[in-house]
């Protein structure tokens, strides 16, 4: 037996607790899906899905407090919570107005 405790939460970067709301915006015809982001760190996320929904493939993540537009893929789902990892950096999703 290791004199070592591998903790139960292995993450390779550490995950804060927030609340914000966010889309879920998919590249096809299924639309927009409204979560409440949970926790966030540099690589994913935990959300949870306002409504009775199935997340699946790859898709975008559009967090309004932020103005940032994350590509994302499904980790894991359970019930309205799922965990999602960032495939890339965020975009600025910020409108820019052209005269």
């Amino acid at each position: 037996m290791s004199r070592f405790s591998i903790p139960a939460n292995q993450r390779s970067n550490p995950r804060y607790k927030v609340s914000k709301d966010a889309r879920v915006i998919y590249p096809d015809e299924r639309g927009l899906v409204d979560v409440i982001v949970k926790d966030l760190s540099v690589s994913g996320a935990g959300i949870q899905l306002k409504s009775s929904t199935d997340l699946s493939g790859k898709f975008s993540l559009f967090i309004p407090a932020e103005k940032a537009l994350y590509s994302v893929s499904v980790r894991w789902m359970k019930g309205p919570v799922v965990g999602l990892q960032f495939e890339s950096e965020p975009t600025n999703a910020a409108l820019k107005i052209v005269k």
